[in-house]
């Protein structure tokens, strides 16, 4: 093995590791619906049980989640194979959403579903309803942002920081 290689693994594992047993201590001591302010009401932990997708959403089953996450994973650990960066700071992104990844994956493959406990609150959303000619919007709601984990964590921030290295760097002329 690339010796370089060595540090994007042990990031992925570290993600891994933190995620597992945070999900761990949460399951030992809350019950599931229970929550727990740590932060008033800006940061509880609140112990719930997501059997879909990114942000609750119900698409596909277990089955489906589970090959999405092991699809996502080895794309990218062959993207980081067959690259060779001279930038550190691409490949740690990919190592978090690899993490992240495989996190999730073993909840989906020991429990059929995936241990959520951050839960944060922000600025009410409330988009109204709309029409735009024959295409309907019916509104949305949104009053705290949608229960995570540590996985989660390092999927979406690796992803969004990874795509703006790509176009910060699209803009420079360099490719990463």
């Amino acid at each position: 093995m690339r010796p370089e290689l060595k540090r994007y693994l042990a990031l992925a594992l570290a993600i891994v590791l933190i995620d597992q047993i945070s999900k761990l201590v949460i399951k030992e001591t809350m019950t599931p619906g229970q929550s727990v302010a740590v932060l008033g009401d800006l940061l509880r932990f609140t112990f719930i049980y997501n059997e879909g997708g990114a942000f609750g959403i119900r698409f596909g089953g277990r089955i489906f989640h589970l090959i999405m996450s092991l699809l996502a994973a080895a794309a990218i650990t062959i993207y980081i194979l067959r690259t060779r960066h001279d930038r550190l700071l691409p490949r740690l992104l990919l190592a978090c959403i690899i993490g992240g990844a495989i996190g999730n994956f073993i909840d989906r493959i020991f429990a059929g579903r995936v241990v959520d406990f951050i839960d944060i609150n922000i600025p009410d959303i409330s988009i109204p309803a709309f029409s735009l000619s024959t295409w309907r919007f019916e509104g949305f709601e949104l009053y705290r942002w949608y229960t995570f984990n540590f996985a989660d964590m390092a999927v979406s921030l690796g992803l969004i920081a990874y795509m703006l290295f790509l176009i910060i760097e699209g803009r420079g002329g360099r490719t990463p």
